[in-house]
């Protein structure tokens, strides 16, 4: 494989990481609506909402739940620390 090959597989690797990415922050910043709202969302854009947008925003939020029902068994036994100055007594 030439130079400019693997520069080129480097750089498609880097676009397609970069657009996963866009997809999880975009699936982040969306506040869902229930229906009422035209677009879908609480906020102005004009980005439609996309299968991977959505399985994005399902994975964050699960990933947020776990988060949270690990913090809360470990809260139980005294293992947490102060996370931050609302936490700490």
């Amino acid at each position: 494989m030439s130079d400019m090959e693997v520069l080129r597989k480097q750089v498609r690797q880097m676009q397609e990481a970069l657009e996963r990415k866009n997809r999880e922050l975009d699936a982040l910043h969306f506040v869902w609506c229930d229906g009422g709202c035209e677009t879908g969302t609480h906020r102005w854009t004009e980005q439609s909402i996309t299968e991977d947008v959505v399985a994005e925003a399902e994975r964050n939020t699960r990933r947020l739940r776990t988060w949270f029902e690990n913090y809360k068994h470990r809260e139980v036994r005294g293992w947490n620390t102060p996370r931050g100055p609302a936490e700490q007594k």
